[in-house]
């Protein structure tokens, strides 16, 4: 076998070795059919622990079966690390930027034994892998095909010299190296082949690479198309568009020096939009004599600009209803089947998400397909974040990754321009995040202005912009993590030259989202106000023989135990039963909102949206089950009165809204400021008083006081002379910490209120008709509380 120079992995200027240029995803097909041999399935797997040179001997190992694509920790469990902030070796040894050890550097060997079809033909062969963490040497019988540290894209090899008819494909994974360094995200600490596995056959003419640039003019009523092609040699080019059974044009032309071009206005284009996600077949058909092959690719039009600072998207305010989403499945790791891709968006988009971020790295390329298909605004962001570097450096930007260092400038760059050339031409992005949590620097610049010269309608964004003065010429949003409602309402009112955006807000850790309608008041209200993402989508448990596992569960130190467990789904994609969270976002989220109170229903409506996209109804509830529907006639009226009609027992009313366009549903509840039943009604309750006890009681109910002593105040509750209280009701200051609380240390600020919960009493008790008064001594500080307990029938 070939060597294998271990020397690449500490190094951050080697991206690659014989790394194919990166290029448009796009969808090709010779006679029908798409050229692609898929290498997924069973493979040979070892894994060792750290370097040692036996492994260059790799036919003498015991490789075990494994399934490709999966994490690599998925067969080797005990080596689960779950960090947020810290680099996994912290702690346990001294390293340099870009440093690894190579014998505590865990070394998965893939092996694959395959025949190669007779039918399987081209004139170049390829070696696609969508997705690796973190680096590779990739050998084909015993010949060195590349190396790669190009993680979350397609990392293509040339495999042409070396195919046989019996091959064996070897690869040697590595789970750290010097791309670590700036893959120090909120996550498991994977390796592995997680992606799809290929080979691609590349005819003899083939479109390389397609850079479709779209917009809308004339009012947004037509379209603009620009088209610039490559192709493997001169050849005459057929470009056509569709939509349905309508062409709008077909039309023939010749390369140049192996490549095209083509600019088109489009009259009467519809617009691609979340809310109306229309798009078009583009196809191109390269033909030289009988050769030939046809290359497809859905795109859409729209329009983006920043108008006296409000984002606006095809004319119209953008408001981004987003979430925060890893790519995690509890059984798998980073592999994520395409059932549960589908899932998420199919779930998100019937809960009124419009937007995703893809934190913090390039997802699955099927990923922009659906969300081109299904309508989401995508923010690609990409996969740099150094936050543990950023800590350490305590403002010394000297120190940040990559910083202002030139030799973190060409992975940098090459993160950034292998998701841009992947993902170009996908209509659902509308921003360009430059990374996570990585601080400032000239690198972070040049980032910015790649994609600047590659891309003049999306918006550039990059969060830790608003710590760091100098780069806010480089972004188009200004963004923040987790800014209070109050100090976020003063800055919109402050500043509002910019779309201010939250690019992470409502961290959905446990109990949590409790003040997510304070955030809706102010996107709804500033007109600089882009929207949010919460943070986020799952929960990131990974199940170990039937147990969930979190950081600190498979002796991994450091950790942050469950922190990576925040999302509005559990780990397993089900929504917590007796949990509001996902109910919470589509409510929050829902473009009709509806303010429910006594008979009087006021209505207002998100951009995009007309009274006809929904069907409302009036629910009469009865003691909980649904006693009669009526649907109400809304035709875009700002209030309606909603006549009451009484009914007996507990009697609830809501009003259901049915949306057209995604199919998601929102119930809002009636405000009551009043009560139906009539003064006339009311009857007055019994009073039964004794030395040590009273109480308030009718023929069905009965509240039972205890005026002193250490049990005191409301001590029972009979319904139909059963009790149903099972302890005293005392007065009570604090509540049981959340997940949340403990990172903003809720417990120590407030311990005080636990001591006085647990010891006061009352020293005077009240009896006044219908109302019992219990005044009580808190804690020992001469402060008081007043509990009034009042009760009537009905």
């Amino acid at each position: 076998m070939d060597s294998l120079n271990l020397s690449y992995l500490s190094n951050p200027e080697v991206i690659g070795k014989k790394l194919l240029e990166e290029h448009s995803s796009h969808h090709f097909f010779i006679d029908g059919k798409e050229p692609i041999f898929s290498l997924n399935g069973e493979w040979d797997f070892y894994r060792s622990e750290g370097w040692v040179d036996e492994l260059l001997d790799y036919k003498t190992l015991a490789f075990k079966k494994v399934i490709v694509p999966n994490s690599a920790e998925m067969e080797t469990p005990e080596d689960l690390i779950y960090t947020n902030i810290d680099y996994p070796w912290e702690g346990k040894e001294k390293l340099n930027p870009g440093e690894v050890n190579l014998l505590r550097d865990p070394v998965n060997i893939y092996r694959k034994k395959f025949v190669f079809p007779k039918e399987f033909k081209g004139k170049e062969y390829r070696l696609r892998l969508e997705g690796f963490e973190t680096a590779i040497y990739v050998f084909l019988n015993g010949h060195f095909v590349g190396y790669s540290t190009r993680l979350y894209v397609d990392s293509e090899f040339d495999l042409t010299p070396y195919l046989e008819k019996e091959n064996e494909l070897v690869i040697y994974n590595f789970r750290f190296s010097s791309s670590s360094w700036i893959l120090d995200q909120d996550f498991w600490k994977l390796s592995g082949l997680f992606r799809s596995v290929s080979i691609v056959a590349i005819p003899e003419i083939h479109l390389e690479d397609i850079d479709i640039k779209s917009d809308l003019i004339h009012s947004f009523k037509d379209g603009a198309l620009s088209i610039e092609g490559k192709v493997s040699q001169d050849c005459l080019a057929q470009i056509s568009l569709c939509k349905g059974d309508k062409t709008y044009f077909n039309e023939e032309i010749p390369t140049k020096n192996s490549s095209f071009s083509l600019h088109k206005e489009i009259k009467n284009i519809l617009p691609w939009s979340a809310e109306h996600p229309h798009l078009y077949w583009l196809t191109i058909t390269l033909k030289n004599g009988e050769q030939e092959e046809t290359s497809s690719q859905e795109i859409g039009f729209s329009h983006q600009e920043i108008i006296h600072g409000s984002a606006m998207w095809n004319g119209k305010p953008l408001f981004i209803k987003g979430v925060n989403r890893h790519e995690i499945n509890d059984m798998h790791g980073r592999y994520l089947p395409y059932a549960d891709l589908l899932f998420d968006l199919e779930l998100l988009k019937k809960n009124n998400v419009n937007a995703i971020r893809t934190s913090h790295y390039p997802n699955d390329k099927r990923f922009y397909e659906l969300a081109n298909r299904m309508g989401f605004y995508v923010m690609d962001e990409c996969c740099i974040e150094s936050h543990s570097r950023v800590q350490q450096a305590n403002g010394d930007k000297s120190q940040y990754l990559p910083g202002s260092n030139p030799k973190w400038e060409k992975m940098a760059l090459d993160r950034a321009s292998s998701m841009y050339e992947r993902d170009k031409n996908n209509v659902c992005i509308f921003s360009w995040s430059l990374g996570n949590e990585s601080g400032g620097g000239e690198n972070i610049k040049k980032l910015s202005n790649y994609f600047q010269s590659k891309d003049k309608k999306r918006w550039i964004h990059y969060e830790p912009e608003q710590a760091d003065p100098e780069l806010s010429a480089y972004v188009s949003i200004k963004s923040f993590m987790y800014l209070p409602p109050e100090k976020l309402e003063i800055y919109l009112r402050e500043h509002p030259d910019k779309p201010v955006l939250e690019c992470e807000y409502e961290h959905a850790m446990g109990n949590s989202l409790g003040n997510f309608d304070e955030y809706m008041r102010l996107f709804r209200k500033y007109p600089n106000a882009l929207g949010g993402f919460v943070w986020d989508y799952i929960d990131q448990g990974i199940v170990v023989n039937g147990k969930l596992r979190y950081g600190g569960d498979s002796n991994d130190v450091p950790n942050d135990l469950n922190f990576n467990c925040n999302g509005i789904l559990f780990s397993d994609r089900k929504e917590a039963k007796r949990s509001s969270k996902l109910r919470t976002v589509n409510a929050m989220y829902s473009p009709l909102q509806i303010l429910f109170e006594n008979d009087e229903a006021f209505f207002s409506l998100d951009p995009n949206h007309t009274y006809k996209d929904f069907s409302l109804f009036l629910e009469d509830l009865v003691n909980g089950k649904k006693a009669k529907e009526t649907k109400i006639i809304w035709k875009g009226e700002e209030k309606l009165i909603i006549p009451y009609e009484k009914m007996p027992n507990e009697h609830i009313r809501r009003i259901r809204v049915k949306n057209k366009l995604n199919l998601s549903e929102v119930v809002f509840d009636e405000k009551r400021a009043f009560s139906y039943q009539s003064k006339e009604e009311e009857k007055a309750m019994q009073f039964v008083d004794s030395y040590r006890y009273f109480s308030l009681k009718d023929e069905d109910f009965a509240f039972i006081f205890s005026k002193f002593g250490l049990i005191s105040g409301l001590v029972g509750i009979e319904i139909n002379g059963k009790e149903i209280l099972s302890s005293q009701v005392r007065p009570t200051f604090y509540r049981p910490i959340s997940d949340n609380d403990r990172g903003n240390l809720f417990a120590l600020r407030s311990s005080i209120y636990m001591g006085i919960s647990k010891w006061n009493a009352p020293f005077q008790v009240k009896q006044n008709g219908q109302k019992a008064i219990f005044a009580y001594m808190v804690g020992g500080l001469g402060a008081t509380a007043e509990v009034i307990y009042e009760l009537k029938e009905g």
